[in-house]
């Protein structure tokens, strides 16, 4: 009838999308375990110098590195369906038929179908997700008793992890507030509260003795905290058609660089064989935790919360810990700030592995969720090789609570930014007679995941290994004003 059912992408080549890089190797006769230099400029069409960000990697010339690189993701697979099998033959110009190859890729992978009716009166679709500045919490504060009551106040966020950090945020009319922006690494337990907004003198001055400065806690609400939609993970298929001898030889290499590091390691031996006995799976007891956050085999005392008659009836972990432990008593330090003491010593407490140090990090224990509280004397051994460990209170909360909802209180776990290692590359120039001995047969030569570009400009240098022969630098990366830096330099260790 007239009416378009779908329709099929065509490829338009963008040259412009991408910027020029040049590479100046400083060495002219480049040796191993020799200090290599290299110089970058990158610049746009029209000669202009480019600033930005960079990734730089070395690999040896056999190696084959990942054929999903920056540039083929953003102008061709990132707008497919389905796995593109060497995306970087249709962008290499040696080969003479990719314009052609690509336009039978688009016959496959290029059709996709809209509801034209809704395009031309413009009934768009709505918006999943929202460009992200940072990590976000959000939700609503109702009324503790009626969950469909809004109750606007001020919200107060903190992290267990830093205890400087602290945010208010005040809700809206339905009760609706959010924190976002926020830098978090790792993983860290949010600490959500809602606060009185004016609350009387005579209660400032009581938060204030307890350590919580000038926030007084509204304990007739609920805090709702919305879940998270996040889009599914895009799984990305190895190449299939990479040929076996290059993954055979770097499992030799590989092979032989343990057992070069097993030589020198004085720490290591090599055994002919090993005998494997068995012990009782202890994660199968109910109050297993791993010896990250329980660095003990067998506490010295334990209280299990379900055991006594109504944990809700405590306000604060203050009035509680004492009525468990009758050893432990509750005073106040120079500051005025409670601590627990234990026959005059004060006692480190541990929230799920987590040393809490500051007053208001206490306050912030719900007693409900709390499933069991380990306390230490002092009398056995941990983990560490401490004898005898400090004197400490344990206290972990339920994996699966279902006991009734906390007061004004919600404790958040956030998954952050993850915090890699650093690529390490020797410093020969640094190291003892003895460290110069062991062989240098490292696969990946050199990486760095952001070099900043000044100017356009950039330097890089590192120490090459005992291997010789061909190496390529593989150079990628976003300019400010848009364009994809991708580039090879091929150069050769004598």
């Amino acid at each position: 009838n007239g009416q378009p059912i779908l329709e099929r992408l065509a490829y338009v080549p963008n040259p412009a999308a991408l910027a020029t890089v040049t590479t100046t190797l400083a060495n002219k006769n480049l040796g191993g375990r020799e200090l290599a230099r290299f110089d970058l400029m990158v610049a746009g069409n029209d000669t202009t110098r480019l600033n930005g960000n960079l990734s730089v990697s070395v690999l040896r010339a056999t190696d084959a590195p990942n054929k999903v690189d920056i540039a083929n993701f953003l102008l061709l697979t990132a707008d497919l369906n389905g796995t593109i099998e060497r995306p970087d033959y249709y962008f290499n110009r040696e080969n003479p038929d990719r314009l052609q190859a690509l336009d039978l890729l688009m016959m496959t992978h290029g059709w996709r179908r809209f509801a034209w009716q809704d395009i031309l009166n413009d009934s768009l679709p709505p918006i999943t997700y929202y460009p992200e500045t940072g990590f976000s919490i959000e939700g609503q504060v109702v009324d503790y008793h009626n969950r469909k009551k809004a109750r606007p106040t001020l919200v107060s966020l903190s992290f267990l992890e830093d205890i400087n950090f602290k945010l208010q945020a005040e809700t809206t009319a339905d009760g609706r507030f959010w924190f976002d922006g926020l830098d978090v690494a790792d993983t860290v337990t949010a600490v959500l509260r809602t606060v009185i907004k004016d609350p009387k003198k005579s209660a400032r001055k009581k938060a204030k003795r307890k350590g919580l400065g000038d926030e007084i806690s509204d304990s007739g609400t609920y805090i709702k905290v919305d879940s998270r939609s996040n889009p599914e993970p895009v799984i990305k298929v190895p190449d299939t058609v990479e040929p076996k001898e290059n993954y055979e030889q770097l499992l030799a290499v590989k092979e032989e660089i343990e057992l070069i590091d097993s030589a020198y390691d004085e720490r290591t031996i090599i055994l002919e064989g090993i005998e494997v006995t068995a012990k009782r799976d202890r994660r199968s007891d109910p109050f297993y935790r791993d010896r990250t956050v329980m660095p003990y085999a067998n506490p010295d005392s334990r209280v299990i919360l379900d055991s006594l008659n109504g944990p809700d009836f405590y306000i604060d972990i203050f009035s509680l810990v004492p009525r468990v432990f009758p050893a432990v008593r509750v005073a106040f330090d120079q500051n005025g700030l409670k601590q627990f003491l234990l026959r005059g010593d004060t006692l480190t407490v541990y929230l799920d592995g987590i040393e809490l140090v500051a007053p208001s990090q206490l306050y912030a224990i719900n007693p409900a969720a709390i499933e069991f509280i380990d306390l230490m004397r002092g009398l056995s051994p941990v983990d560490n090789k401490q004898y005898p460990p400090p004197r400490s209170l344990y206290i972990f909360t339920r994996k699966n609570s279902k006991k009734s909802d906390p007061k004004g209180l919600q404790l958040v776990t956030m998954y952050g930014y993850h915090q890699p290692a650093e690529f390490y590359v020797p410093r020969y120039d640094l190291m003892s007679k003895k460290e110069q001995l062991k062989p240098d047969f490292r696969t990946t030569q050199y990486w760095h995941p952001q070099i900043k570009l000044n100017g356009g400009q950039a330097s890089i240098s590192y120490y090459t290994s005992d291997n010789t022969g061909d190496f390529v630098m593989y150079i990628e990366g976003l300019a400010t004003n848009g364009k994809i830096i991708k580039s090879k330099f091929r150069f050769t260790v004598e």
